[in-house]
């Protein structure tokens, strides 16, 4: 793709390799393709406050947040654990 092989790839918004490659995301000006959200998973079975907690922690993530969490994973290989718990800190959900 960065040799100039090809012009037009499709590849996920939050891929590191946007960013490190200097690549120009197209606008969807024509609303042609539905937006990419995480989208947390639970069991029904979770209390009111876990779910509170989730919605929270779901609303305070950020695109950009989301970039730096799979360039940590893909670059530094850190495990996903780690990385999830050292976002949690730095967003101060204590937990």
């Amino acid at each position: 793709m960065i040799d100039g092989q090809i012009q037009l790839a499709n590849i996920f918004t939050a891929d590191p390799l946007i960013a490190e490659n200097n690549l120009v995301p197209l606008k969807d000006t024509q609303g042609l393709f539905l937006s990419s959200h995480l989208v947390p998973l639970a069991s029904s079975r979770l209390d009111d406050n876990a779910v509170a907690l989730i919605n929270e922690i779901s609303a305070a993530m950020t695109p950009d947040d989301l970039v730096t969490l799979n360039t940590r994973s893909t670059k530094e290989q850190l495990p996903a654990d780690t990385i999830a718990k050292e976002w949690l800190r730095n967003q101060n959900f204590e937990g």
